[in-house]
Protein backbone atom coordinates (compact mmCIF):
# COMPACT_ATOMS: atom_id res chain seq x y z
CA UNK A 1 0.00 0.00 0.00
CA UNK A 2 2.74 2.40 0.66
CA UNK A 3 4.24 1.58 -2.58
CA UNK A 4 1.37 2.46 -4.41
CA UNK A 5 0.47 5.76 -2.43
CA UNK A 6 4.06 6.84 -3.17
CA UNK A 7 3.77 5.84 -6.75
CA UNK A 8 0.33 7.75 -6.98
CA UNK A 9 2.25 10.82 -4.98
CA UNK A 10 4.96 10.52 -7.66
CA UNK A 11 2.83 10.34 -10.62
CA UNK A 12 1.00 13.69 -9.00
CA UNK A 13 4.19 15.63 -8.88
CA UNK A 14 5.14 14.86 -12.19
CA UNK A 15 1.82 16.04 -14.16
CA UNK A 16 1.88 19.04 -11.59
CA UNK A 17 5.69 19.86 -12.92
CA UNK A 18 4.59 19.01 -16.39
CA UNK A 19 1.29 21.56 -16.55
CA UNK A 20 3.76 24.03 -14.83
CA UNK A 21 6.96 23.85 -17.39
CA UNK A 22 4.08 23.96 -20.26
CA UNK A 23 2.16 26.82 -19.02
CA UNK A 24 6.03 28.61 -18.83
CA UNK A 25 6.60 27.38 -22.32
CA UNK A 26 3.04 29.28 -23.72
CA UNK A 27 4.04 32.65 -21.81
CA UNK A 28 7.20 32.75 -23.97
CA UNK A 29 5.50 31.99 -26.92
CA UNK A 30 3.19 34.71 -26.53
CA UNK A 31 5.90 37.21 -25.65
CA UNK A 32 7.85 36.33 -28.36
CA UNK A 33 4.72 37.26 -30.08
CA UNK A 34 4.13 40.56 -27.95
CA UNK A 35 8.56 40.89 -28.85
CA UNK A 36 7.85 40.92 -32.70
CA UNK A 37 9.52 38.05 -33.50
CA UNK A 38 9.83 34.50 -33.88
CA UNK A 39 12.42 31.67 -33.42
CA UNK A 40 13.84 30.57 -36.83
CA UNK A 41 13.09 26.90 -37.80
CA UNK A 42 16.23 26.07 -37.05
CA UNK A 43 16.00 27.47 -33.73
CA UNK A 44 12.43 25.73 -33.40
CA UNK A 45 14.18 22.48 -34.00
CA UNK A 46 16.72 22.78 -30.94
CA UNK A 47 13.95 23.75 -28.64
CA UNK A 48 10.88 21.60 -29.41
CA UNK A 49 10.39 19.41 -26.32
CA UNK A 50 12.75 21.55 -24.42
CA UNK A 51 12.33 24.91 -22.34
CA UNK A 52 13.84 28.10 -21.90
CA UNK A 53 15.36 28.99 -18.53
CA UNK A 54 13.32 31.24 -16.62
CA UNK A 55 16.56 33.73 -17.20
CA UNK A 56 15.98 33.65 -20.93
CA UNK A 57 11.95 33.67 -20.18
CA UNK A 58 12.21 36.20 -17.78
CA UNK A 59 14.49 38.29 -20.45
CA UNK A 60 12.10 38.03 -22.85
CA UNK A 61 8.85 38.59 -21.10
CA UNK A 62 9.91 42.12 -20.02
CA UNK A 63 11.38 42.63 -23.73
CA UNK A 64 8.50 41.67 -25.40
CA UNK A 65 5.95 44.03 -22.67
CA UNK A 66 8.24 47.33 -23.81
CA UNK A 67 8.34 46.05 -27.87
CA UNK A 68 4.56 46.01 -27.61
CA UNK A 69 4.07 49.20 -25.92
CA UNK A 70 2.37 51.64 -28.93
CA UNK A 71 2.98 48.90 -31.73
CA UNK A 72 0.97 46.79 -33.74
CA UNK A 73 1.20 43.04 -33.21
CA UNK A 74 0.85 42.90 -37.11
CA UNK A 75 4.50 43.23 -37.24
CA UNK A 76 4.99 39.86 -35.71
CA UNK A 77 4.19 37.91 -38.94
CA UNK A 78 6.31 40.53 -41.01
CA UNK A 79 9.09 40.22 -38.94
CA UNK A 80 9.12 36.72 -38.98
CA UNK A 81 9.13 36.59 -42.89
CA UNK A 82 11.77 38.83 -42.95
CA UNK A 83 13.89 36.91 -40.15
CA UNK A 84 13.38 33.84 -42.27
CA UNK A 85 14.61 35.71 -45.33
CA UNK A 86 18.15 36.43 -43.82
CA UNK A 87 18.40 32.84 -42.67
CA UNK A 88 17.84 31.70 -45.98
CA UNK A 89 20.25 34.08 -47.44
CA UNK A 90 22.52 33.54 -45.37
CA UNK A 91 22.74 29.66 -46.01
CA UNK A 92 22.31 30.17 -49.29
CA UNK A 93 26.02 32.05 -49.18
CA UNK A 94 27.78 29.43 -46.71
CA UNK A 95 26.23 26.90 -48.94
CA UNK A 96 29.33 27.69 -51.80
CA UNK A 97 32.15 28.01 -48.82
CA UNK A 98 31.04 24.55 -47.45
CA UNK A 99 32.15 21.18 -48.58
CA UNK A 100 31.15 17.65 -47.92
CA UNK A 101 28.92 16.79 -45.15
CA UNK A 102 28.22 20.22 -44.19
CA UNK A 103 27.47 21.36 -47.28
CA UNK A 104 24.59 18.27 -47.47
CA UNK A 105 23.68 19.37 -44.03
CA UNK A 106 23.24 23.70 -45.53
CA UNK A 107 21.12 21.86 -48.15
CA UNK A 108 18.58 20.09 -45.99
CA UNK A 109 18.39 23.24 -43.66
CA UNK A 110 17.15 25.42 -46.76
CA UNK A 111 14.99 23.16 -47.87
CA UNK A 112 13.44 22.56 -44.72
CA UNK A 113 13.50 26.41 -43.66
CA UNK A 114 11.77 26.68 -47.38
CA UNK A 115 9.44 24.38 -47.01
CA UNK A 116 8.15 25.75 -43.34
CA UNK A 117 7.91 29.51 -45.12
CA UNK A 118 6.20 28.63 -48.11
CA UNK A 119 3.54 26.56 -46.36
CA UNK A 120 2.47 29.60 -43.81
CA UNK A 121 2.29 31.87 -46.42
CA UNK A 122 0.39 29.98 -48.89
CA UNK A 123 -1.75 28.98 -46.05
CA UNK A 124 -2.43 31.82 -44.18
CA UNK A 125 -0.39 34.77 -44.99
CA UNK A 126 -1.29 34.85 -48.77
CA UNK A 127 -4.95 34.77 -47.90
CA UNK A 128 -4.97 37.20 -45.37
CA UNK A 129 -3.09 39.48 -48.14
CA UNK A 130 -5.29 38.79 -50.98
CA UNK A 131 -8.74 39.50 -49.08
CA UNK A 132 -7.76 43.16 -48.23
CA UNK A 133 -5.07 43.61 -50.86
CA UNK A 134 -6.29 44.63 -54.43
CA UNK A 135 -3.14 42.63 -56.26
CA UNK A 136 -4.24 39.66 -57.49
CA UNK A 137 -1.09 40.18 -60.31
CA UNK A 138 1.32 40.46 -57.68
CA UNK A 139 0.04 38.00 -55.18
CA UNK A 140 -0.46 35.28 -58.64
CA UNK A 141 3.38 35.42 -59.25
CA UNK A 142 4.41 35.19 -55.93
CA UNK A 143 2.75 32.05 -55.63
CA UNK A 144 3.74 31.02 -59.33
CA UNK A 145 7.36 31.93 -57.63
CA UNK A 146 6.51 29.66 -55.08
CA UNK A 147 6.09 26.64 -57.31
CA UNK A 148 9.12 26.87 -59.34
CA UNK A 149 10.60 26.49 -55.83
CA UNK A 150 8.95 23.66 -55.44
CA UNK A 151 9.60 21.97 -58.16
CA UNK A 152 13.45 22.46 -57.87
CA UNK A 153 12.76 21.42 -54.24
CA UNK A 154 11.43 18.35 -55.13
CA UNK A 155 14.76 17.81 -57.88
CA UNK A 156 16.96 18.37 -55.43
CA UNK A 157 15.25 15.56 -53.22
CA UNK A 158 16.05 12.63 -55.74
CA UNK A 159 19.23 14.19 -56.06
CA UNK A 160 22.41 12.93 -53.65
CA UNK A 161 24.15 15.94 -52.66
CA UNK A 162 27.53 14.65 -54.78
CA UNK A 163 25.73 14.98 -57.95
CA UNK A 164 27.40 16.65 -60.11
CA UNK A 165 24.24 18.79 -60.99
CA UNK A 166 23.06 19.33 -57.20
CA UNK A 167 25.39 22.30 -56.44
CA UNK A 168 24.04 24.09 -59.63
CA UNK A 169 20.15 23.20 -59.19
CA UNK A 170 20.85 24.83 -55.24
CA UNK A 171 22.65 27.60 -56.82
CA UNK A 172 19.59 28.54 -59.44
CA UNK A 173 17.08 27.91 -55.85
CA UNK A 174 18.94 30.12 -54.23
CA UNK A 175 18.89 32.97 -56.91
CA UNK A 176 14.85 32.72 -57.72
CA UNK A 177 14.28 32.99 -53.79
CA UNK A 178 16.74 36.28 -53.41
CA UNK A 179 14.57 37.60 -56.42
CA UNK A 180 11.40 36.22 -54.72
CA UNK A 181 12.48 38.17 -51.56
CA UNK A 182 13.15 41.15 -52.98
CA UNK A 183 9.75 41.39 -54.33
CA UNK A 184 7.62 39.96 -50.98
CA UNK A 185 10.00 43.11 -48.95
CA UNK A 186 9.62 45.38 -51.47
CA UNK A 187 6.09 45.32 -52.77
CA UNK A 188 3.78 42.70 -50.93
CA UNK A 189 4.62 43.34 -47.24
CA UNK A 190 4.66 46.94 -47.23
CA UNK A 191 1.00 46.98 -48.94
CA UNK A 192 -0.16 44.41 -46.51
CA UNK A 193 1.08 46.10 -43.45
CA UNK A 194 -0.85 49.36 -44.58
CA UNK A 195 -3.78 47.36 -44.85
CA UNK A 196 -6.58 46.33 -42.30
CA UNK A 197 -5.44 43.12 -42.13
CA UNK A 198 -6.27 41.28 -38.49
CA UNK A 199 -2.93 41.13 -37.38
CA UNK A 200 -3.43 39.69 -33.81
CA UNK A 201 -5.35 37.10 -35.45
CA UNK A 202 -3.39 35.73 -38.22
CA UNK A 203 -0.40 36.16 -35.83
CA UNK A 204 -1.81 33.49 -33.60
CA UNK A 205 -2.91 31.41 -36.58
CA UNK A 206 0.69 31.55 -37.76
CA UNK A 207 2.52 30.98 -34.57
CA UNK A 208 0.62 27.68 -33.92
CA UNK A 209 0.84 26.90 -37.76
CA UNK A 210 5.10 27.48 -37.56
CA UNK A 211 4.81 24.86 -34.47
CA UNK A 212 3.27 22.21 -35.95
CA UNK A 213 5.27 22.51 -39.17
CA UNK A 214 8.54 22.50 -37.41
CA UNK A 215 7.48 19.72 -35.04
CA UNK A 216 6.73 17.71 -38.11
CA UNK A 217 9.85 18.10 -39.56
CA UNK A 218 11.99 17.26 -36.47
CA UNK A 219 9.79 14.18 -35.81
CA UNK A 220 10.72 12.96 -39.10
CA UNK A 221 14.45 13.70 -39.22
CA UNK A 222 14.70 11.65 -35.61
CA UNK A 223 13.10 8.74 -37.35
CA UNK A 224 15.53 8.99 -40.98
CA UNK A 225 18.36 8.92 -38.54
Amino acid sequence: METLEWTKHSDAMFKSWTDAQTNMWNEWLKAMQGFGTFPSSQVWNTTIGKFPSSQVWDKTIEAGKEKNMGTRTGNAVVEMLKQDHETVKKLFEEFNEAEGKAKAEIAKTVIQELEVHADLEERLIYPAIRDEVDADDMMNEAVEEHHLVHVLIAELKKLKPSDERFDAKFNVLGELVTHHIEEEEGEILPQAEDSKIDWEELTSRVMKRKEQLVAKHTSTSRKRR
